[in-house]
């Protein structure tokens, strides 16, 4: 009888059978493995974000510097190595050669402003890259590596004096096409 009552204490105090045993196992395995997953999506989510906001804030402050390159914004998310490359390109001329021809008829063309209608058009184009975003082998391993691109159109220096360059659109219309009659 001694026998009987030991072994119902043994039981009580914890795990006794193996089948208990291995399937706590199992599930704290699950377990350690959706951690594992939800870290690696943290991760990937953290290092895309830095990218991205690497790209945009390099390629803004290239736009607003005149589209000077080499202008590269580290990236203001905490704990993220994420670089990157600016660069400034020509990308054409805008296509108003007959109404230039027209406008100098009018008296209106020998402003200052009016080279910035012949010029061609410059954009910067900032790249980011963040790479060594590693998975744990049991949800799959590898190494992942995330790119991030933006372009804006570069703001252009004033080529205007102190005075307002309406002024001096006035002056011509009036000159030429009022005065002059």
């Amino acid at each position: 009888m001694m026998r009987r009552s030991q072994s119902k204490r043994a039981r009580q105090r914890g795990f006794s059978h193996v089948a208990t045993t291995l399937e706590a196992a199992a599930v704290l395995g699950w377990l350690v493995v959706l951690v594992l997953g939800e870290k690696l999506i943290n991760d990937a989510v953290t290092a895309r974000r830095a990218v991205e906001d690497t790209a945009e804030q390099s390629s803004v402050a290239a736009a607003a510097g005149y589209c000077e390159t080499n202008r590269t914004v580290a990236s203001t998310i905490p704990g993220t190595a994420a670089r990157g490359i600016t660069v400034a390109s020509p990308d054409g001329k805008l296509d108003i050669q007959n109404l230039l021809a027209l406008l100098n008829g009018l008296g209106i063309g020998a402003q200052r402003t009016m080279t910035f209608y012949t010029m061609p058009l410059r954009s910067s184009t900032s790249r980011a890259l963040q790479g060594d975003v590693h998975a744990d082998p049991l949800v799959g391993g590898g190494s992942y590596t995330f790119r991030g691109e933006r372009s804006f159109a570069c703001q252009e220096r004033a080529v205007d004096i102190p005075q307002t360059s309406i002024a001096d659109y006035r002056k011509s219309i009036f000159d030429t096409n009022i005065l002059g009659f």
